[in-house]
Order: C-alpha cells, then structure tokens, then sequence
C-alpha cells in the first residue's frame, strides 16, 4: 500500500475501532430489554375484587378500551376469565432466575411499585409471567391490595376474599417447583371447590414465610411426614389446568386460607395434632388451621 492511501486507510481502522464499545453497549441494552413491549396487551386473569373501572385504572386504560379489545358486550367480569389489557407501558416476561428486585432495578422502578400496578402481594414470580412495569407512580398507585369484595363467579355467587402477602419470600419459582406445587394441589383438593385448591397452594406459600418450615417450595412439600400425597406416591400423578391455574392465583397473592399453616379433612384423619389445632376457615371438605 502506498503512502498516499495508508493514511485514509488507519483513519478508517480508528473510527471504526472507536464505534465497536457504543455497538456493543446498545447491543447489550437491547438484549437486557427483550423482555419487555411498550404498548403491549396484558393478558390478565381476573382476581376477587376486580371490576373493569379498577382495571382501567390501574393499568391506564379506559372501560370502552377493555371492553373493544376483549369484544365484551357487558361490563361484568367473572373471576377467572382471562382478559387482554391494554398498556402503553413496558410488559416484562419473567426468565428463570430473573427477581422482582433485579426487574424492577432494570426499569428505575420499586418492587412495591410493581407488585401494586400488578395486584401482586408476594415477591415470588415464574418463567412467563407477564408483569405491567408501572411508568410514573400514579400507576402504581392505582392497584388494590389487601381485603377486597369478590366480583360474582361463573355461577353468579358472590364472596369476599382477603389477600395475604407472602413478602418475606424471595426469588424466582422455578418451573419444576411450579409443577410440583399444582401437584400437590391436584392431590391433595381434587374434586374440592376452586377456592379450595388456591388455599392449599396457599398453605404452602405460608409455610415458606414460617421459621418453622423449609423455605422452597420442594422443601416444604417433601418435609418428613408433612402431606399424604408424599407418602403414598400421588404426587407424582400429573396436575390438571384447575391446580395450574390454583398455584398462579395463590402466588399472585389471593390466600382464602387466611394464612393457615394446615389443613385437614376430618373424614380422612384422626390425627390428633390436626384436630388440636385453632380452625380458621372451613373450604369445603377441609379445615384451614394455624
């Protein structure tokens, strides 16, 4: 190479020398936000106490809008029925291993922020889960928590629900803890009413918050002696999408156990440490118990 190209030549390699660290820190940007869509739809189960105005204004939106994207002709909502949201602001997917402190450092936003915005009670979150970044505070603002009237179910019966935080719970369910929870739910309430099957994942939930029990999900399920379903071999049969969707709404924070450490069917047992205990709710076939 001559003398005369040499210089245009290492003025080239410099400049593009000097783009590859902006290159990749925007690659890196982008990549740590693949997660999230501004202006996505929030597909939303409804929860006891929601409405379409507390809908709307949690998420910013307004009724018509709810109404438009879900083409509902009415304004009632059933709990359980499943709604697309819309949100102007970002919608993170969870990944494995992923915290509600580290998503909500990545977005300049506090953990209490997101789980507000979300109706989220507890600090536990799953691979998948869809979560509402709240983008000012009047957003947040906007969420309920705590005792709440229930909306009317599919057979139209009204009831009152109250929601118990699990916050003293850190981290990510993995999805095998995930399957193992609605396991254990599908053996041990099948056949029970749904709230039923929200308690006993419930349950476990309040285990993991007790110094008493083990603080993982598989740890409180396979403690010595604590469940039937352990000891005779049915936890391993597959879950239904009821018990699913059971472990969804308990982590999410719904606790119709009221924070009872046990439970029991008092047909099925004579145990006399269980029938000792304080009843604090009667679900069905069994009672909720601390």
């Amino acid at each position: 190479m001559n003398a005369e190209n040499a210089d245009p030549y290492r003025r080239t390699v410099k400049v593009v020398r000097w783009m590859v660290i902006p290159v990749l820190a925007l690659f890196f940007v982008l990549a740590l936000s693949t997660g999230a869509q501004a202006g996505d739809a929030l597909q939303y189960t409804v929860q006891p106490g929601d409405s379409l105005w507390r809908l709307s204004a949690r998420y910013d939106t307004s009724i018509s809008e709810i109404q438009g994207y879900n083409s509902l002709p009415r304004t009632t909502i059933y709990i359980d029925e499943t709604l697309d949201i819309p949100y102007e602001g970002p919608v993170h997917v969870v990944s494995d291993g992923e915290t509600l402190y580290r998503i909500a450092g990545w977005y300049g936003v506090t953990v209490e922020e997101i789980q507000r915005v979300n109706r989220h009670h507890t600090h536990l979150i799953y691979p998948g889960q869809r979560l509402a970044i709240p983008v000012n505070r009047g957003d947040a603002a906007a969420g309920t928590n705590g005792s709440t009237s229930a909306a009317t179910n599919g057979s139209d019966t009204a009831y009152t629900a109250t929601s118990y935080g699990q916050g003293a719970v850190n981290g990510t369910v993995s999805s095998s803890e995930l399957d193992l929870l609605a396991r254990l739910v599908h053996s041990e309430s099948e056949g029970e009413v749904y709230e039923g099957k929200v308690a006993v994942a419930a349950v476990v939930l309040n285990r993991m918050e007790s110094q008493q029990f083990p603080s993982t999900v598989s740890g409180v399920i396979y403690d010595s002696g604590q469940f039937e379903p352990v000891m005779n071999g049915t936890i391993y049969q597959p879950a239904d999408a009821s018990a699913h969707r059971a472990v969804q709404d308990a982590l999410s924070g719904w606790d119709p156990s009221w924070g009872a450490l046990y439970f029991f069917n008092p047909a099925k047992t004579s145990n006399a440490f269980m029938w000792s205990r304080p009843v604090i709710r009667v679900i069905g076939n069994h009672r909720f118990t601390h």
